[in-house]
Protein backbone atom coordinates (compact mmCIF):
# COMPACT_ATOMS: atom_id res chain seq x y z
CA UNK A 1 0.00 0.00 0.00
CA UNK A 2 2.87 2.38 0.84
CA UNK A 3 4.46 1.58 -2.49
CA UNK A 4 1.23 2.41 -4.32
CA UNK A 5 0.92 5.75 -2.47
CA UNK A 6 4.54 6.63 -3.23
CA UNK A 7 4.06 5.70 -6.87
CA UNK A 8 0.87 7.80 -7.12
CA UNK A 9 2.65 10.71 -5.42
CA UNK A 10 5.56 10.41 -7.88
CA UNK A 11 3.15 10.41 -10.84
CA UNK A 12 1.36 13.49 -9.49
CA UNK A 13 4.67 15.30 -8.99
CA UNK A 14 5.76 14.39 -12.55
CA UNK A 15 2.45 15.59 -13.95
CA UNK A 16 2.73 18.86 -12.01
CA UNK A 17 6.27 19.41 -13.31
CA UNK A 18 5.16 18.63 -16.87
CA UNK A 19 2.20 21.02 -16.55
CA UNK A 20 4.45 23.79 -15.20
CA UNK A 21 6.88 23.27 -18.08
CA UNK A 22 4.03 23.34 -20.61
CA UNK A 23 2.67 26.56 -19.12
CA UNK A 24 6.09 28.18 -19.28
CA UNK A 25 6.42 27.21 -22.95
CA UNK A 26 2.93 28.53 -23.70
CA UNK A 27 3.68 31.83 -21.96
CA UNK A 28 6.90 32.22 -23.95
CA UNK A 29 5.04 31.47 -27.18
CA UNK A 30 2.34 33.96 -26.22
CA UNK A 31 4.96 36.66 -25.61
CA UNK A 32 6.48 36.02 -29.05
CA UNK A 33 3.05 36.21 -30.69
CA UNK A 34 2.26 39.48 -28.92
CA UNK A 35 5.53 40.99 -30.18
CA UNK A 36 4.74 39.84 -33.71
CA UNK A 37 1.24 41.27 -33.45
CA UNK A 38 2.64 44.63 -32.32
CA UNK A 39 5.04 44.61 -35.28
CA UNK A 40 2.24 43.71 -37.66
CA UNK A 41 0.07 46.50 -36.26
CA UNK A 42 2.89 48.99 -36.83
CA UNK A 43 3.19 47.80 -40.43
CA UNK A 44 -0.56 48.13 -40.97
CA UNK A 45 -0.48 51.71 -39.65
CA UNK A 46 2.52 52.56 -41.84
CA UNK A 47 0.72 51.06 -44.85
CA UNK A 48 -2.33 53.22 -44.26
CA UNK A 49 -0.17 56.34 -43.95
CA UNK A 50 1.68 55.48 -47.16
CA UNK A 51 -1.58 54.76 -48.98
CA UNK A 52 -2.90 58.19 -47.98
CA UNK A 53 0.32 59.82 -49.16
CA UNK A 54 0.10 57.95 -52.46
CA UNK A 55 -3.48 59.10 -52.97
CA UNK A 56 -2.45 62.69 -52.24
CA UNK A 57 0.50 62.43 -54.62
CA UNK A 58 -1.72 61.02 -57.37
CA UNK A 59 -4.19 63.90 -57.09
CA UNK A 60 -1.58 66.69 -57.12
CA UNK A 61 0.96 67.24 -59.89
CA UNK A 62 4.63 66.48 -59.25
CA UNK A 63 6.30 69.31 -57.44
CA UNK A 64 2.95 70.54 -56.23
CA UNK A 65 2.93 73.39 -58.73
CA UNK A 66 0.36 73.27 -61.50
CA UNK A 67 1.31 76.74 -62.71
CA UNK A 68 4.86 75.57 -63.46
CA UNK A 69 3.51 72.66 -65.47
CA UNK A 70 1.32 75.04 -67.48
CA UNK A 71 4.27 77.39 -68.01
CA UNK A 72 6.44 74.57 -69.32
CA UNK A 73 3.70 73.37 -71.66
CA UNK A 74 3.36 76.92 -72.99
CA UNK A 75 7.13 77.12 -73.56
CA UNK A 76 7.08 73.87 -75.53
CA UNK A 77 4.14 75.08 -77.63
CA UNK A 78 5.90 78.40 -78.32
CA UNK A 79 9.17 76.71 -79.29
CA UNK A 80 7.44 74.24 -81.59
CA UNK A 81 5.50 76.97 -83.31
CA UNK A 82 8.71 78.98 -83.72
CA UNK A 83 10.45 76.21 -85.64
CA UNK A 84 10.82 76.99 -89.29
CA UNK A 85 10.29 74.51 -92.05
CA UNK A 86 13.61 73.28 -93.55
CA UNK A 87 12.36 74.29 -97.00
CA UNK A 88 11.82 77.86 -95.77
CA UNK A 89 15.32 77.93 -94.28
CA UNK A 90 16.85 76.81 -97.59
CA UNK A 91 14.89 79.46 -99.46
CA UNK A 92 16.14 82.14 -97.06
CA UNK A 93 19.74 80.97 -97.45
CA UNK A 94 19.55 81.20 -101.26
Amino acid sequence: MKLFCLLALAVLIALGAWERSSLADLRAGHAVLMEQQAGAQAIVEENSVLAKRLDEAATTPAGGSKSELLRLRNDVRRLRSGQLDPAQLRAENE
